[in-house]
Parts: C-alpha cells; structure tokens; sequence
C-alpha cells in the first residue's frame, strides 16, 4: 500500500510542469499531472489531492479547486488569474 500523499500539478508550458512535478516527488509526494484543463477536472474528480499546484487556471478548474479540501499552490502566473476569478464569484 503506497502510502504517500496525493499531489497534482496542472499546467500548461511543459518545462514547468515537469520542473513542479520533480520538485513534489523529491518531497515524497505521489504526483500526478495535468497540462489541460479537461485532464484537471478529470484528476480532481478521480481522486482527493493533499496539495494541488496550479500554474495556469481555467474557469472551470477554478469551480473544483474552490470545492476541493487540499491545500492548494499558485505559481506567479496563476496568482492574477485566481483573484480576477474570485472576484467575479463575489
């Protein structure tokens, strides 16, 4: 039984997902990734995340994360985009 915690990184460029994902598993997370917003809602819905670190945001990836019980990371360039969509939800 693995018994390390759950992690999630989404984003779109490549290198910095790849980048996110190596730093995660050298922490002893179990990290699983994303690099659409479709394959973010799939992830989210198929299983609970401990720590889910977000480069890009979408709509619809920012509905489930408000939902979902995990801490959740903000590289800098999702930082805008998560205040610009909170802000419309109020």
């Amino acid at each position: 039984m693995d018994l390390r915690r759950n992690c999630l990184v989404i984003d779109d460029d490549k290198i910095a997902l790849k980048l996110a994902a190596s730093c995660c598993h050298e922490l002893g997370l179990k990290v699983y990734i994303a690099d659409t917003p479709t394959e973010a809602v799939d992830e989210l819905k198929r299983r609970r995340y401990e720590l889910i670190v977000v480069g890009q945001i979408s709509a619809q990836v920012f509905a489930l994360l408000s939902a979902h019980l995990a801490v959740i990371v903000l590289l800098m360039t999702a930082i805008s985009q998560y205040v610009a969509l909170f802000n419309q939800r109020l």
